[in-house]
C-alpha cells in the first residue's frame, strides 16, 4: 500500500512532463518510415546509405504503447477515464513505457541519425524544386576555368518583384560601377553575390546563363540593410 501511495505521488508530479515527452517519439517512427519510403526510390537511394533495421520494429510497437497511454478521448465515460488514470498512477506506466523507449533510442541512435539526414535532405531537395519552379528562369551554373570572374547573361535578384535583369562580365582585373541615386547599383552588386552563393550551395541560378570561378566572397553591409 506504501508502494501504490508513492507511485501516485510520483506519477502525479511527473505527469505533465511524461504526457508531454512520450508522443515525441511518434515523430521518430514517422521519420524512420519516411526514410523506408524514400530509400524505395531509386534516385533518392542513392542519398544515404539508410537501411531497416531489425531494432526499429521494437521502437514502433513501444511507441504504440506510447500512444495509448497518452491517449484520453473525452467519449469514453467519466468511470473508465478515471480508472485508466489510476492504473497509470499506480503502475507507473508512463514512466516505464518512457525509459523504455529512450532505452531503444539510445541503442539505435546512430541509425535514428541516418533516417533524419536522409529525410531532412530529401525535403530540402523538394523545398528546392518547388522554390525552383516559381522563378520566371533558371539555369544550372558553369565553372569559369583559367580565369576568375564572373559573367552572366540575363541575371536578375529572385527577392525582387519584377526584377530588371542584366548582363554581366567581370572577368577583367577591375569594375567600376556608376550611375545617379536610387538606380539600382546596390541592387545588382547584391544580384551578383547573391547568385555567386546560390551556384555555389545549390546549383542554379536566377540567370539565363551563369558562370563563375571559384570565388571568396566579401562582403560590407550594415545592420539595416536588406539583400
Amino acid at each position: 500500500v506504501f508502494m501504490v501511495f508513492i507511485n501516485g505521488i510520483t506519477y502525479f508530479r511527473s505527469a505533465v512532463a511524461f504526457t508531454d515527452l512520450l508522443p515525441r517519439f511518434t515523430t521518430l517512427v514517422r521519420v524512420v518510415e519516411a526514410a523506408d519510403s524514400f530509400s524505395g526510390d531509386s534516385d533518392l537511394s542513392t542519398l544515404s546509405e539508410w537501411s531497416h533495421s531489425k531494432k526499429v520494429p521494437r521502437i514502433k510497437r513501444l511507441t504504440g504503447v506510447a500512444s495509448f497511454l497518452t491517449f484520453a478521448p473525452e467519449n469514453i465515460g467519466n468511470l473508465l477515464e478515471m480508472f485508466i488514470l489510476l492504473l497509470k498512477a499506480f503502475l507507473l506506466l508512463d514512466a516505464l513505457a518512457y525509459h523504455s523507449l529512450a532505452k531503444r533510442v539510445v541503442s539505435c541512435g546512430d541509425l535514428l541519425k541516418t533516417a533524419y539526414t536522409f529525410v531532412g535532405q530529401v525535403d530540402a531537395l523538394q523545398a528546392l524544386s518547388v522554390y525552383r519552379e516559381t522563378l520566371p528562369e533558371y539555369c544550372e551554373p558553369e565553372e569559369i576555368v583559367g580565369a576568375s570572374g564572373v559573367k552572366a547573361i540575363g541575371i536578375y535578384h529572385p527577392l525582387v518583384e519584377d526584377a530588371v535583369a542584366n548582363d554581366v562580365d567581370l572577368r577583367s582585373p577591375g569594375w567600376v560601377l556608376t550611375g545617379a541615386n536610387m538606380s539600382g547599383k546596390s541592387t545588382l552588386l547584391r544580384t551578383i553575390m547573391l547568385n555567386v552563393v546560390l551556384a555555389k550551395t545549390i546549383g542554379f541560378c536566377c540567370a539565363t546563363s551563369f558562370a563563375c570561378s571559384r570565388l571568396r566572397l566579401a562582403s560590407l553591409i550594415r545592420k539595416s540593410d536588406s539583400i
